[in-house]
């Protein structure tokens, strides 16, 4: 049986985006994502918002430097690894798409 690790989740990017290499020399680009998803509960409306680790490699993190900033929209096409370290998960993004904000 073939597992799948499949993810896509748009959000505000939350950090500005950290640029850094792997030990291979590959462009690693490093932020963080806030997701809000709201649903009625008991006919009360909840809000539930989420806080994610994104990690862009090779192509996508030098398009991420340069285009990706605080406050961006962004919706993510990618999967989740697990931290070994910490137990946390991190979203590995394939694709990222820049969403227009429109700021009053």
């Amino acid at each position: 049986m073939n597992n799948l690790n499949s993810l896509l989740i748009e959000g505000i990017v939350g950090s500005n985006p950290v640029i850094t290499t792997s030990k291979k020399g590959t462009p690693i680009c490093i932020f963080t994502l806030i997701s809000k998803c709201t649903f009625q509960e008991m006919d009360t409306p909840q809000e539930d918002t989420i806080e994610m680790t994104v990690e862009a490699w090779a192509r996508v993190a030098e398009i991420c430097d340069k285009y990706c900033m605080k406050g961006d929209s962004v919706k993510i096409i990618g999967r989740l690894k697990q931290n070994a370290t910490d137990s946390k998960a991190t979203v590995i993004a394939h694709s990222i798409e820049f969403r227009p904000i429109v700021r009053i």
